[in-house]
């Protein structure tokens, strides 16, 4: 948006000369020599690179002005257009702040949502899909050493983490808050080595050679007295990420070698050997100041007083800006807290010339990219930060890429049509630092990681969703290739399946794979052999949709996802065979109906590494959990005797029922071959595991999440339990309950919602 423009539409006339020249001075935050290596992707699209401390002030405090004025101008709408129809009986009367509008708005804008503390700091959203290659390994063969399958990842060579690792020899996973390590073999003799207490809600870990990290999550009343000693616990950030390293070298006795503290919330991870690249979502508060005036002073005999009230507006505003222009740094950047045994730390999560931040304001949050180097395990590496949001990220042996939210966008630049940033980061030179190399835009928005990939070649193919939910749905397919400072469009294939939105995609090799979804399932398959040039190839029609595209062989697909009828979806879990020998006339091979109804829920519909395809054995395993409130029959579900679902031929669409008697929870086990499609195994059951009768197990329930195969057994873990089975006839050979620790048990015990919290800060 032209800063003309933006400035006209966020300031009264009155302040427009004094703040239009002030945001210009400050808007380059080191533009000069805009042309320069140190300051790639300034001169079309991109981002810019702060040169110092100071510009990294001025940049956030612009962006700030920007997202405080936006919501005063809301709130000044809204009380007036609520006022002038409060004779209609209604309060709220039309947000388009109009031709009249206070800040002297274009027609074409379109107002954001406005609050106090704006609309960008919600959540990151959990990358989901499928994923393709075991990281560490699992080999044919009969050797057991070798023998076992590790997490479900994206790209070979590219780790990603997850709540259970293993090396083949020993189990390391994630439960009720612990660490523990279990020595699986003999699989009759499962126990457990050692355990250790992780500080707050663990996310998911690493393993690599003697060491384990795991991310957790906490809040600043949490944390020890010497962590942030310095800064007063209600001026840190709610979230703070705890990056914990063990040396296992002893897998009885786990020791710990460093922890950090991270303002800010834990988006994703990749590994590649020794190095690990975390992408961490912060959202600084800033300095805390007003943007609502009472209008109810400015009311006499019920007529509002608009010229009094755009007077307190403006006044307010005047105050604000000095607020903001006065709070320091400390105010607006993430900070770390490294601790290690006696040693202490403490700084700015990225140094002042490592931020980088967009051509114009893009959100107020902070996205960095940290480096772990398990090499150095005690060394503080360079991170390099965003100074906008980033949603979710794909990364290959090369780059990492992050990819901004189209929502936030369209907040931000008040464009009709939502567009996504997708920024690249090299993290192929030996130094430890990525670096920053050059950004893009797309249209729509990107469902997660798996709508990206890398071409050999190092081309970026992007699946999007344009249009918002239900009006003017289109879907896309761009590769954008590394230009000279930004991430060119070569490539764009457009007008999809108009009005339906992506529910999975998958880039493999020269093919691509798109699933959209309204009544009925169109798996796409796409030729991105040309990068000019991506096609579609093939469609087919099938009721339901499909969540995740998993590889299976050179003619076949597998996917995960719910089954449906010409109504829509119905819910449950599908498993599918696709043949796609002929790629221009994609076919179903097999079809399994796992289970039916809104009571059948699996993770891997969500998570791709709850998604166990282990070739050498031909196995499938998923994870699955029935709730018991859809009124079924048919199927039982006993301890013994569960069939597994049925399954159906491609022309048949009528799933399986099952008995409605309470919940159920386990892993599902099948082998999976071109010749005779879903096969069952088994029933790995986890019921007897769930807590006592009389417990709200709706909420509390400990469901199944993950299977690891070792030898010639598979390992099955939920909340409540690990389970060693022989995977011929699936059959228990151990058990051992874990510690499970009821994700609502501390919901109210937290500063925003405890009585220790005030208008002052935090009291507890």
């Amino acid at each position: 948006m032209p800063w003309a423009k933006w400035t006209r539409r966020i300031f009264p006339g009155v302040l427009i000369p004094v703040l239009a020249i002030w945001m210009l001075a400050i808007a380059g935050c080191g533009t000069e020599g805009s042309t320069s290596d140190d300051e790639i992707g300034s001169v079309e699209q991109g981002l810019v690179r702060c040169g110092d401390c100071d510009d990294v002030l001025d940049w956030v405090r612009l962006v700030t002005t920007d997202q405080v004025f936006r919501a005063m101008e809301l709130n000044y709408q809204q009380t007036v257009d609520s006022w002038s129809n409060w004779d209609d009986g209604g309060w709220w009367g039309d947000d388009d702040a109009g031709d009249d509008d206070w800040f002297g708005g274009d027609d074409d804008e379109t107002p954001t949502d406005g609050d106090d503390a704006g609309d960008d700091d919600g959540d990151a959203a959990d990358d989901d899909g499928g994923s393709t290659d075991d990281d560490d390994g699992a080999s044919e063969g009969d050797d057991d050493d070798d023998d076992f399958s590790d997490t479900n990842t994206q790209e070979e060579n590219v780790d990603e983490a997850d709540i259970v690792k293993t090396d083949g020899s020993y189990l390391y996973l994630l439960a009720g808050g612990q660490l523990l390590i279990y020595d699986p073999s003999p699989a009759e003799d499962l126990r457990e080595l050692s355990r250790v207490d992780i500080l707050g809600k663990t996310h998911e870990m690493f393993f690599y050679e003697n060491f384990v990290v795991v991310f957790s999550r906490t809040h600043p009343q949490d944390i020890a007295d010497d962590v942030f000693q310095s800064v007063p616990r209600d001026e840190l950030l709610y979230d703070i990420l705890v990056v914990t390293i063990y040396d296992i070298s002893d897998t009885s006795n786990p020791v710990e070698i460093r922890r950090m503290y991270i303002e800010g919330g834990y988006l994703s991870s990749r590994r590649i050997d020794e190095q690990i690249r975390i992408v961490v979502e912060s959202y600084p508060p800033g300095p805390q100041v007003e943007t609502w005036v009472d209008p109810w002073q400015y009311e006499e005999n019920g007529d509002l007083d608009e010229e009094a009230l755009r007077a307190a507006y403006d006044s307010l505003m005047q105050d604000n800006r000095v607020i903001i222009e006065s709070a320091p740094l400390e105010a607006w950047l993430p900070r770390y807290f490294d601790v290690q045994g006696s040693e202490r730390q403490m700084g700015f999560l990225s140094n002042c010339e490592d931020f980088f931040h967009p051509l114009d304001p893009m959100g107020r949050a902070v996205s960095s990219l940290v480096t772990l180097d398990l090499g150095l395990p005690g060394q503080k590496q360079p991170d390099v930060a965003l100074l906008s949001d980033g949603t979710l990220i794909y990364g290959s042996t090369a780059a990492i890429y992050i990819a901004g939210d189209a929502q936030t966008a369209f907040e931000w630049t008040g464009e009709d049509t939502a567009r996504s940033m997708i920024h690249k980061f090299d993290i192929s030179g030996d130094a430890g630092q990525a670096q920053y190399t050059g950004s893009g835009e797309i249209e729509g928005w990107v469902l997660n990681q798996f709508s990206m990939g890398e071409s050999k070649d190092g081309d970026l193919r992007v699946a999007s969703t344009s249009g918002w939910w239900g009006d003017n749905l289109s879907n896309h397919v761009y590769v954008l290739r590394q230009g000279e400072g930004q991430l060119d469009v070569i490539g764009h294939l457009g007008g999809i399946a108009p009005g339906e939105q992506i529910m999975s995609a998958s880039f493999m090799g020269d093919r691509g794979y798109m699933v959209t979804f309204v009544q009925t399932d169109p798996l796409f398959t796409l030729d991105v052999s040309d990068p000019t040039d991506p096609r579609i190839v093939g469609e087919l029609h099938i009721p339901g949709f499909s969540t995740y595209i998993h590889p299976f062989d050179d003619d076949h697909i597998l996917t995960i996802g719910q089954d449906g009828d010409e109504w829509g979806s119905t819910g449950g879990v599908v498993l599918q065979l696709f043949d796609i020998s002929d790629f221009a006339d994609p076919q179903i091979a097999y079809k399994q109906v796992v289970a039916e109804g809104w009571s059948g829920d699996s993770e891997a519909l969500r998570d791709h590494k709850a998604f166990l395809y282990y070739e050498p054995k031909d196995l499938l395993a998923i994870p699955l959990t029935e709730y018991g409130w859809d009124d079924w029959t048919d199927d039982d579900w006993g301890d013994d005797d569960w069939d597994g679902g049925e399954e159906i031929s491609p022309d048949e669409t009528e799933p399986v029922a099952a008995d409605d008697d309470g919940p159920r929870t386990g892993v599902v086990v099948y082998r999976v071959t071109p010749d005779a499609g879903f096969t069952l195994l088994g029933f790995v059951d986890h019921t007897a595991y769930l807590p006592e009768e009389g417990e709200d197990t709706l909420w509390s329930l400990p469901i199944a999440h993950r299977s690891v195969v070792i030898g010639d057994y598979l390992y099955t873990i939920s909340d409540a339990a690990i389970v060693a089975s022989l995977i011929t006839g699936v059959e228990e050979a151990a058990h051992d309950d874990l510690p499970y620790e009821n994700p609502w048990d501390d919901y109210w015990d937290d500063p925003w919602t405890d009585d220790g919290w005030t208008d002052g800060g935090w009291e507890g």
